[in-house]
């Protein structure tokens, strides 16, 4: 909030120079009798001694004594002729009374000044700021000694009211400009030895803004040689800062030294405020020591919550380049995902936070169900949200981020231990390196994404080491007894401007890779759809496990859709193939598993199962007649079941162990997907 509250300075210092140039005017017509009748004459010199049109268009009045009273209606001060409107400075209403002595010595001191109706225009371009005069006449003196241009300068100010104004700043760099209006400003300062006291309400930005604050005396504030002390408290919106600490030069909004408290709904508050591209969140606060140095600001140690997600650590903001330049090492021993879902997609119920970024994307074909693509989807079914990546704030702002958290909460999967390096640079942003637990598992790589361009593109090279089977399945609520780790590896790019959108135009290519490990037999038998044994096995709680041969799960993406080219699970007592495919495009689901079992019991199906659905929803179907055709013909042959058992046994053990069907796989690498998958799946 800094440098707009700096801007806010300006312009109340703008008030004080106004002021100036009507004590300017008070001394040079002190010997004037009739001072309406030669308004003017004194506007005009007035002009002359700013380099600016002043304008009295009301009535002007001077009390002349030791301690003059001036009041002027209508009191006006152009612009600058690159200005973008003629006006700079206009008040209904001027009344002050200045003392002679302490004016003749160099220093202003108003006892009290009161300004009503006030509206102030503030605009910068460049190297050039319309609150710059230029001086032509010997009055001019009187002036700049009136103006103050250092913290020594500054008048001394025992009371000064402001109502009904308004104050706008703008510059060549900014969309919007930035706006605030006070229905009442207070400044009580005694004299010299006394604490200054500053009280304003109106609104910033179109959001209520009250500020209070507690400064030095003007002897601290002229006399230097040590940090100006401030105790302040602001509220904008739903937003408050506090502040207790020094100012090394109040007047230019340098040398910060203190504590800064900071709280509110939503940061993305912050971004209305002050322009700092932060994204939507969760309530928040935390605390630290404020510092700036070099347009560069810096909140050292700094504790807080967004959310029910804690955070600590450092950052800075620099403001000096083109664009304000973020460095942050921040750590969290608790995160929630859904407390920080708004650093990279965009909440619709916030107005105007989507704008301009889902044209970012092309149209996509509704998610259909039913086997069509083109039906209209169900109610409730979507599973992957229409969130837009914030592409504004990504551009807005650089980054150099450094984030490591220990647990992780989040409505999928457990997460844990997430370590990221993250820098934006002109709109593109890089984790290298990205690291994540899962399952008591890994996931660790890097990921692009793109938004300079005008269609955002998203790219990833990810690695799974030592993922838990029974940890995953147990997540499910499958299973809780199987063990064994995965490996695996996937490259992946896209295109879009939502999650969905990145999800369906996804393309790339990886593998999912098993060797070794224990799964219960119930799973087995329930899969392979042994269902006496599995029936019996449930009701004994038989705890037998099966050893794990291979499974091997590469897989083919194209435009969403992940293709199984086939999937092979091989146990000691069952294989079976996965083939069909997975479609992030229109969230529909179509896999068929052909087991083969090893142990031929009576009832065992061998017969192929459909899973199929949305994703949010599935169902498995076994191919009926051909599971009764085969129990026609198992009942036939048990006779002479235990003849023919051992020797299909054996072969079907013999059928596909896991280095015979990597080994053929990478045969066909030079022209299968599959091939080359397994070839860059990562070794144990």
């Amino acid at each position: 909030m800094a440098p707009a509250l700096r801007k806010m300075l300006i312009g109340v210092g703008v008030l004080v120079a106004g002021a100036a140039v009507l004590v300017g005017i008070a001394v040079a017509a002190l010997f004037l009798v009739d001072w309406n009748s030669f308004r003017e004459t004194v506007a005009g010199r007035a002009s002359e001694s700013t380099g600016r049109k002043v304008e009295i268009r009301g009535d002007l009045d001077v009390v002349v004594s030791w301690r003059p009273q001036v009041r002027a209606k209508e009191f006006v001060i152009a612009n600058a002729e690159w200005g973008s409107k003629p006006e700079m400075l206009r008040a209904d209403d001027v009344y002050f009374q200045f003392r002679v002595l302490p004016l003749l010595r160099g220093r202003l001191e108003i006892d009290s000044m009161r300004l009503v109706g006030l509206t102030v225009l503030l605009e910068q371009q460049k190297d050039r700021a319309n609150w710059e005069f230029s001086a032509r006449t010997p009055e001019a003196a009187v002036v700049k000694a009136a103006t103050p241009q250092d913290r020594e300068d500054f008048p001394v100010l025992r009371r000064l009211v402001i109502e009904k104004a308004k104050l706008t700043f703008r510059n060549s760099t900014m969309k919007e400009p930035i706006e605030a209006e006070f229905a009442h400003l207070e400044a009580l300062g005694g004299g010299m030895d006394d604490p200054v006291k500053l009280t304003m309400k109106g609104s910033y930005q179109k959001s209520p803004f009250d500020l209070t604050a507690d400064l030095g005396t003007f002897r601290e504030l002229r006399e230097g040689g040590k940090p100006y002390p401030v105790k302040a408290k602001i509220d904008a919106g739903t937003t408050s800062v506090s502040y207790q600490g020094t100012i090394t030069k109040p007047l230019d909004f340098q040398g910060f030294d203190g504590t800064l408290s900071l709280k509110g709904k939503n940061l993305d508050e912050l971004h209305k405020l002050v322009g700092l591209p932060l994204p939507q969140s969760p309530p928040y606060q935390l605390t630290g020591k404020l510092g700036e140095l070099d347009k560069t600001w810096r909140l050292q140690g700094f504790k807080g919550t967004l959310g029910s997600s804690d955070m600590q650590g450092d950052i800075s903001v620099a403001t000096a380049g083109k664009r304000p330049h973020l460095t942050a090492k921040v750590t969290s021993n608790a995160v929630d995902m859904s407390d920080i879902e708004g650093f990279w997609a965009a909440k619709p119920d916030q107005p105007g936070s989507t704008k301009g970024e889902q044209a970012a994307a092309a149209p996509l074909k509704p998610r259909g169900h039913d086997g069509n693509a083109d039906a209209p989807a169900a109610k409730g079914a979507p599973v992957v949200p229409e969130e837009s990546i914030r592409l504004d704030k990504l551009r807005a702002m650089d980054v150099d981020l450094d984030f490591q958290g220990k647990s992780i909460k989040s409505s999928g999967p457990a997460l844990d231990d997430i370590k990221v390096t993250l820098k934006v640079v002109d709109g593109k942003a890089m984790m290298q390196p990205f690291e994540l637990g899962i399952f008591q598992g890994r996931v660790a790589g890097n990921l692009t994404l793109d938004g300079s361009q005008k269609i955002p593109a998203l790219s990833g090279d990810l690695r799974l080491e030592k993922v838990q089977l029974g940890k995953l399945l147990s997540a499910t609520g499958l299973d809780d007894k199987s063990a064994g780790s995965f490996r695996g590896r996937a490259r992946v790019r896209t295109t879009g401007g939502t999650l969905h959108q990145f999800l369906a135009n996804m393309d790339g290519e990886g593998t999912l890779m098993m060797e070794g490990g224990e799964i219960s037999r119930l799973m087995l038998e329930l899969v392979a759809l042994d269902l006496p044994e599995a029936i019996g096995t449930w009701l004994r709680g038989n705890k037998e496990v099966v050893k794990i041969t291979c499974l091997a799960a590469p897989f083919q993406a194209k435009e969403g859709d992940i293709l199984a080219n086939p999937w092979v699970f091989d146990t000691e007592t069952a294989l079976v193939e996965i083939t069909g495919d997975i479609d992030l495009r229109n969230e529909r689901t179509k896999l068929k598993l052909l087991p083969h079992p090893k142990d031929f019991s009576f009832f065992n199906l061998l017969t192929s199962i459909t899973v199929e659905g949305d994703l949010k929803s599935r169902k498995a179907d076994v191919n009926k007649l051909d599971a009764a055709a085969k129990v026609a013909l198992k009942a036939l042959a048990s006779p002479f079941m235990p003849a023919v058992s051992p020797p299909e046994e054996e072969e079907t053990r013999a059928r596909r162990p896991c280095d015979e069907m990597i080994a053929k796989l990478q045969e066909n690498k030079k022209t299968a997907p599959i091939g080359r998958a397994i070839e860059n799946a990562p070794t144990k």
